[in-house]
């Protein structure tokens, strides 16, 4: 959460945002890979998901309002699923398992 508010009140939010809608009008599709990009890349490190929600509902006004986003909304689902699973410590899974491995002489690395 603490995050969330600095990168709210740094205005972060608001450049990705514009940034985000000036290569969404020249490429639509790149717009649907930030969300899953970054929230891949941070979920392996950190909870993110509540970092990038705000951003996400920044942009519903460049896709025509909130009923247009439901795509963006995928991608970040998709991002975090694939990024929890590049660390140990991007899911709690991740130790459990590596926790069993370990007991059964089976090594785990940090980066799997």
């Amino acid at each position: 959460m603490i995050l969330v508010s600095v990168s709210r009140r740094s205005g972060m939010h608001e450049f990705v945002t514009v940034w985000s809608a000036r290569a969404a009008k020249a490429h639509p599709a790149r717009i649907m890979l930030l969300p899953q990009i970054a929230t891949a890349m941070l979920s392996a490190f950190l909870d993110n998901i509540a970092t990038l929600i705000p951003l996400i509902k920044n942009m519903a006004p460049v896709f025509g309002g909130p009923e247009h986003i439901q795509p963006l909304w995928w991608c970040l689902s998709f991002g975090a699923c694939l990024g929890v699973n590049e660390t140990l410590i991007g899911a709690s899974a991740n130790l459990t398992a590596a926790g069993i491995s370990e007991r059964n002489n089976v090594p785990f690395k940090f980066i799997t």
